[in-house]
């Protein structure tokens, strides 16, 4: 079955993302780069620690240590001002499921 998981583009969103698929980050929708904000030392902490820890998970890793070598990432409010187009989005992935 399959799942859409929306969660924020930074460390902490790909590790909740991965405990509902363990090919994460694979089906990510693009992230605006002008919405992009520095990583907190939190952020850069789990972001290392995330590279480590995912050594099986080939995609993963590579996913995450570019993040992590950007040191950049997106908050979900950050796409707030496209509503209606997340939601169409939304609404298109979820139909796919049908």
């Amino acid at each position: 079955m399959p799942v859409s998981v929306l969660v924020d583009y930074d460390p902490d969103g790909a590790h909740i993302f991965r405990m509902y698929a363990e090919g994460g980050l694979k089906n990510t929708t693009p992230v605006n780069p002008e919405s992009a904000i520095e990583f907190t030392a939190h952020d850069r902490r789990l972001s290392l620690h995330l590279v480590k820890e995912w050594e099986k998970s080939v995609g993963l890793r590579r996913r995450m240590a570019k993040m992590a070598y950007r040191g950049k990432k997106v908050e979900l409010e950050a796409i707030t001002q496209f509503r209606s187009m997340l939601l169409a989005y939304i609404d298109h992935i979820l139909s796919d499921c049908d």
